[in-house]
């Protein structure tokens, strides 16, 4: 089955926007499979994993989330 690997940098996503995520990447998931098994949304794996700031590079530099208001 579907395993989707998702890394973002801690604190960009609440709570509500990670349970978001993975119901829509498995929503997509299914529709470009097309199994027509419908057992087969229960086995799309999707996993966010969180990384640390300043764990991760962009361009060269540590990235950071975005600061919110």
């Amino acid at each position: 089955m579907p395993y989707v690997n998702i890394k973002v940098l801690r604190g960009l996503l609440d709570e509500k926007q990670k349970a978001q995520l993975i119901a829509e990447v498995t929503d997509s998931v299914e529709r470009v499979c097309a199994v027509p098994n419908p057992a087969f949304r229960d086995g799309i794996w999707v996993l966010l994993e969180e990384i640390q700031d300043g764990h991760w590079g962009v361009g060269g530099r540590q990235a950071s989330p975005p600061k919110r208001d």
